[in-house]
């Protein structure tokens, strides 16, 4: 059958209905604010990655799911209507799908109707090719469904603090005038990350660097006044030459923040860096997430941002 009548619904389908005791507007908003749409959408024992999100019509949206026992797993599509607060069409198609299953393009409807106080919510998914593949995602769906039931069920206060908490992210995309293979090998080679990593003010060295899953690296900056920042972490995923996932970590104050951020030393956040080639030209999309609070998240816009102009630099030598 065509890709026409597959999206036409032709295909297998599941549709589900739940009621929410919080208005449609609150709920229209767990699924498009990314913050919140991180901490309901997935599976027990499984992390959710928002990594590129916006809901507008023809605008995309790209989701990783990783931990417990499966490899990490991406979900990517475009957004075909968007009505706040009452419905949202997405395309749903998995990047990389759990073991021998189809990776055939879905969709997905979701309807929002007040119900009194409450919100009635309608999801179908529609375009399935088989009976397993549908089965899978309804599993998929109930976990997420509830897990939006708990999370609405929260005080207004306590999804905020923990969206404060937890989820507060970044995302940077630039294009570089190189092949991906040279954006992906400044990021793991450490002659070549020194030379641009940081702020203008700062010298950069690499003390260790390990690009393996599993391989940590160590980086120290040292400004003009002779103070020195350490950041470190994790790899966590490495896909050449596409694709890194690093935890960042702050041994001592980062640049030019240490009396704002002193208290911040130790917290873990998420890096994932993604590259497609466009044209001859690399795109390079950064995401940062899991920062404790505001300053700290737009402190390292800033860094970031800054760092990419010297890497511009480096790749146009």
């Amino acid at each position: 059958m065509d890709q026409a009548a597959n999206r036409a619904g032709e295909w297998l389908a599941l549709t589900m209905t739940r009621r929410y005791d919080v208005p449609p507007e609150s709920v229209f908003r767990a699924w498009t604010d990314p913050a919140q749409l991180a901490q309901w959408l997935g599976v027990p024992g499984r992390q959710t990655h928002v990594e590129a999100f916006d809901a507008r019509v023809g605008a995309a949206y790209r989701i990783s799911f990783s931990g417990g026992d499966m490899p990490t797993t991406v979900v990517h599509g475009r957004f075909e209507e968007v009505e706040a607060p009452s419905r949202l069409v997405f395309s749903w198609q998995w990047e990389r799908g759990p073991a021998g299953l189809p990776e055939e393009e879905t969709l997905v409807t979701v309807t929002f109707r007040a119900a009194g106080a409450a919100t009635e919510m309608v999801l179908t998914h529609a375009g399935f090719g088989s009976q397993e593949w549908r089965a899978r995602h309804e599993h998929g769906w109930n976990c997420g469904l509830d897990n939006l039931a708990a999370f609405t069920a929260r005080p207004v206060q306590g999804r905020a603090g923990m969206a404060q908490e937890d989820n507060i992210a970044l995302a940077v995309r630039r294009r570089f005038a190189a092949p991906i293979e040279a954006v992906f090998r400044a990021w793991i080679e450490p002659e070549q990350l020194a030379g641009w990593i940081g702020p203008r003010h700062v010298q950069a060295r690499i003390d260790a660097l390990d690009a393996r899953v599993g391989g940590s690296y160590r980086i120290s900056f040292l400004d003009g006044e002779g103070i020195r920042q350490v950041v470190g972490g994790i790899f966590r995923e490495i896909t050449p030459p596409k694709r890194l996932v690093m935890s960042w970590t702050w041994e001592s104050p980062c640049p030019g923040q240490a009396s704002s951020v002193s208290s911040k030393i130790g917290h873990e956040t998420l890096i994932t860096v993604l590259l497609e080639t466009v044209g001859k030209e690399t795109e390079l999309t950064l995401t940062h997430e899991r920062f404790p609070d505001q300053p700290t998240r737009d402190g390292h816009d800033q860094g970031w941002n800054g760092s990419f102009d010297k890497l511009a630099e480096l790749l146009a030598a």
